[in-house]
């Protein structure tokens, strides 16, 4: 019998995202449950109502209209309706990959002292708005996170050499809403983010699980979080400091027997070297710091390859160059047949191009 993982979908104005994700599920018939809690207007409501019942018969899909709630408490409620023993949280425009959420959860049922679980996740966006399009920009978003230490204090300093979003990793619902205790407390995104995240990593290890888990998608419609120096000089910056200080100082006295002076600094030091190290890596991209070195077609002209094969070759190298990626980016290791990933990339990639 196969693990079901409850998605849960927070969604405002976003119907043809959600079509585009339904499409991608029911491509690869997928036996995991989507919660979707939809804040839209009446516009998409109707539009999104006519899709999931469309799609209905081949997918599992729970809706709930909350018109007048916080992305945080339409979070939390459809976290509170989950039926299964495991869950997890996407964005209204990033996909999973289902046979990855049922080894995620698989591992979880064998090991008691993991919190949560992952696999490699990526990052794209199109050359042109919308739901669908070329892509413009692939990348890893993470590669390799795995905390194994025993203590929380280890385990979040850990997490701040190889940091991710924790909130997309597969979770025990119970302990899940266990977490997210005091993600309701803050008004600010970004501190809900962070408590949830520092949560999650402070109260039990995390598996890396090498498999093609989750693609993230890049758009200028997101809800963006502010900028660092916004984010310092808001309204409720320091209420929401003092919140997560509290929240995550507290896991460390409960989990490690350290005092509550001796937490705080732990937790304040791990606050600060984790945003300024965030501030800073955006800072360098956006100054385009580091210079990139591609290879050429000439060094493959000593291999007997078909024209097809050069042609593929000479296509994938242009849009290496045109997006700046590497050798050896995701783009070339799965779009390649060979390429233990590839029945998990096309579905996918399918799916995006619209041409499945």
């Amino acid at each position: 019998m196969i693990t079901k993982v409850a998605i849960l979908i927070p969604t405002k104005n976003k119907s043809e995202f959600i079509n585009r994700q339904l499409d991608y599920y029911m491509l690869l018939r997928s036996n995991h449950p989507i919660y979707i809690g939809d804040s839209s207007n009446n516009y998409h409501k109707k539009i999104l109502l006519k899709t999931i019942d469309k799609y209905k018969k081949y997918l599992d899909i729970k809706y709930f209209f909350y018109p007048k709630l916080s992305p945080t408490e339409v979070h939390m409620r459809l976290a509170n309706q989950v039926n299964e023993k495991f869950c997890t949280y996407c964005g209204d425009d990033d996909f999973f990959v289902p046979n990855s959420l049922t080894k995620c959860a698989n591992f979880l049922k064998k090991n008691k002292t993991y919190r949560t679980v992952q696999g490699k996740s990526f990052l794209f966006s199109f050359k042109t708005k919308g739901s669908y399009g070329k892509l413009n920009y692939f990348s890893m978003y993470w590669n390799y996170p795995h905390i194994i230490n025993n203590t929380a204090k280890e385990r979040i300093m850990n997490y701040l050499k190889n940091s991710w979003v924790a909130q997309f990793s597969v979770h025990r619902t119970v302990e899940y809403i266990e977490d997210s205790n005091d993600f309701m407390k803050v008004d600010d995104r970004t501190f809900t983010e962070l408590i949830h995240n520092f949560t999650f990593i402070a109260q039990g290890k995390s598996k890396f699980i090498d498999c093609l888990y989750l693609f993230r998608q890049s758009h200028a419609g997101q809800s963006k979080l502010p900028d660092f120096n916004e984010w310092l000089i808001s309204t409720h910056w320091n209420q929401s400091y003092n919140t997560f200080m509290d929240s995550i100082s507290k896991i460390l006295v409960k989990k490690d027997g350290l005092n509550a002076l001796e937490s705080r600094r732990i937790v304040n030091k791990a606050f600060w070297i984790y945003n300024l190290t965030s501030y800073l890596s955006k800072l360098q991209k956006e100054m385009n710091i580091k210079n990139n070195k591609f290879f050429s077609i000439k060094k493959f002209a000593q291999y007997n390859l078909s024209a097809k094969q050069i042609d593929f070759l000479r296509k994938t190298i242009y849009f290496a160059k045109e997006h700046n990626l590497k050798k050896g980016n995701i783009f070339y290791d799965i779009s390649n047949k060979k390429s233990k990933y590839y029945d998990d990339f096309l579905p996918w990639y399918q799916v995006i191009l619209n041409k499945y």
